[in-house]
């Protein structure tokens, strides 16, 4: 019985250990207290592609005249985000939609391609021809460019699906999930995450992704673009989220078994008698 014992702890322990060790973040056996660890951020910049929504507004100290000629007028509008029921109100920015061709058609200059360039190049793009061919003196113009639809989608189960809108140039994975709520990434295979990227050419990207990896930080998906989706897939035996429950658990299966082992013994010693 002791024998039969020892080795069912063994085996669940085994299990245990290795199911616990596939829920941890970023590992490394050799992590030192201390680590720097490069990131790919400069080549994973947000660039505008087709069907993004960006705003863009000018201003020009001293020529307040010219620069209203290319901004649009400003109108009330109603946003509503993708994270709960919250509804913004306001005066709306100027807003283009980029066309298949990657292109706007911004006020004066007209039809402008903006595809491919990040948020800072096309305001130093913007800046430059405006001085060169709008103004006569050393005015600076102030140019700010922004993606407004700026959003990382969730696939899965459990209420682990929905959106988040992102109002910065970068976000990566860990915030995103931080944001979106994170539990589908502890019960589920964070070893074998799937990123659904799409592509300015219409195709999409499918890529799997290990989260338990230290290296996962210098990956160029660890900075996640407009419109990826992340889908992290279920477990079939759903674990535990906290070591107290894990030990608590399997405290209450070894005290089942023993009993049960215990009776199974009692009553065949009287069996025997």
């Amino acid at each position: 019985m002791k024998l039969l014992y020892g080795m069912f702890l063994l085996i669940l322990f085994g299990t245990t250990s290795c199911a616990y060790r596939k829920i941890i973040f970023m590992q490394d056996k050799n992590h030192p207290k201390e680590a720097e660890y490069p990131t790919m951020l400069k080549e994973n910049l947000i660039r505008f592609m087709p069907d993004d929504i960006i705003t863009i507004t000018i201003n020009i100290p001293g020529h307040p005249e010219i620069a209203t000629d290319f901004n649009l007028p400003l109108v009330p509008t109603a946003s509503t985000y993708d994270v709960g029921s919250y509804v913004s109100q306001g005066v709306g920015r100027q807003s283009f939609k980029v066309d298949r061709n990657g292109d706007i058609p911004f006020p004066i200059i007209g039809k402008l391609k903006v595809a491919g360039y990040t948020a800072k190049e096309l305001e130093v793009k913007i800046t430059e021809m405006i001085k060169s061919d709008y103004l006569k003196d050393d005015s600076e113009p102030v140019v700010t460019v922004q993606l407004t639809n700026f959003r990382i989608y969730f696939l899965g189960r459990e209420g682990g699906g929905g959106a988040i809108s992102i109002e910065k140039d970068h976000i990566t994975i860990f915030e995103a999930l931080s944001l979106h709520g994170g539990g589908e990434a502890y019960s589920g295979k964070q070893d074998k995450v799937l990123l659904i990227r799409p592509l300015p050419d219409g195709t999409q990207k499918h890529v799997r992704i290990d989260l338990t990896k230290i290296d996962i930080v210098s990956s160029p998906y660890y900075y996640l673009h407009q419109n990826d989706m992340i889908y992290i897939e279920p477990r079939k035996f759903k674990l535990i989220q906290t070591e107290f429950q894990n030990i608590g658990v399997i405290t209450s299966v070894i005290s089942l078994l023993v009993t049960g082992i215990g009776f199974y013994f009692y009553f065949k010693s009287l069996s025997n008698n």
